[in-house]
């Protein structure tokens, strides 16, 4: 099953069934979900890597460090009105991106050794001695769970968030490389708990059925669920050509979103929950921790030092 965070930057030039003008389009997520799409757009034309997107006409990518600095340097077009049915923070507030997909920061655990109704129900009950050195967490000044701390952060405050990740050191959570490495924990028994990405929880709970993925901080009291948006934006230089909107309608369309949702194990991005299909998850079930991606990764750089200090790094 793909993993969203599979290291996949590709330039592909596509030229639209419909419109003569090519398109460059900068993809960030695996090949296997994207390649079939956009191979429906068009008839593929060359290939080439390219990791800084110069002269793309379209970005989707899950990677929101490099969006939001291509965001920051002025580089993307805002998008035409409406919403495409997405929540309010599935949508960048000056409309520079639209999220096609989502996943959510979980809990991976295993009910053999933590009972159901021992899982926590809220982030920072993780710090708690029994809980914390059951627990496997990817090291929070790195990719996704950086994100997960800027985002603790703004609900929390920075202080009581670096003393949280703190707490769980001193309660003995491991704290491993990446969100692969949790998984890897848990799935060797290594640790009975892992805060990780829901696309590599349900990739592990398939190998291993009994594994329980839960959503943390769901109570009317809880902050709600992080949600790691794959976005979907137009460059400066896309927004002349027509073929660049109309490859963003085809990714942000309903059928379209069901199937990067089953591919992708993604969170549901839909106007319509009743589209939702068996077994994945929709974005209206949830409760969403209300965040600006742009000032997150605004607080990412001062934070990851912080969190370097409170913290001795982890295995490289």
């Amino acid at each position: 099953m793909p993993l969203r965070r599979t290291v996949l930057v590709l330039l592909l030039v596509l030229a639209s069934c419909t419109r003569a003008e090519p398109v460059r389009v900068a993809v960030g997520v695996p090949d296997a979900l994207a390649r079939p799409l956009l191979n429906e757009f068009g008839e593929q034309r060359a290939v080439t890597a390219d990791a800084r997107c110069t002269d793309c006409d379209v970005v989707w990518s899950s990677d929101l460090e490099s969006v939001a600095a291509l965001r920051a340097a002025g580089t993307l077009t805002a998008l035409p009105a409406g919403d495409f049915g997405r929540p309010p923070s599935m949508v960048d507030p000056e409309h520079r991106w639209i999220a096609t997909s989502a996943v959510a920061r979980v809990l991976l655990s295993n009910p053999d050794r933590v009972p159901d109704d021992a899982v926590p129900t809220k982030v920072v009950d993780l710090a708690r001695p029994e809980v914390a050195r059951q627990l496997a967490l990817a090291d929070p000044a790195r990719g996704d769970a950086s994100y997960h701390a800027a985002a603790l952060a703004t609900t929390l405050g920075q202080a009581r968030t670096l003393d949280l990740y703190r707490a769980l050191q001193a309660g003995g959570a491991q704290v491993v490389r990446d969100e692969d490495a949790v998984v890897a924990a848990v799935l060797a028994g290594d640790r009975a708990i892992g805060l990780t990405d829901s696309d590599r929880a349900f990739a592990a709970q398939e190998q291993q059925p009994r594994l329980l993925v839960t959503v943390p901080d769901q109570s009317p009291d809880g902050s709600g669920a992080v949600l790691l948006p794959t976005v979907l934006a137009i460059t400066q230089r896309g927004a002349a050509n027509a073929a660049s909107r109309a490859l963003c309608d085809l990714l942000l369309s309903a059928p379209v979103a069901r199937r990067i949702a089953v591919g992708a194990d993604a969170i549901l991005v839909l106007n319509d929950p009743a589209e939702t299909p068996a077994g994945i998850v929709d974005i209206h079930s949830l409760r969403v921790m209300p965040l600006n991606y742009a000032d997150l990764a605004a607080r990412l750089p001062a934070l990851r030092t912080a969190l370097s200090a409170a913290s001795p790094s982890a295995p490289g």
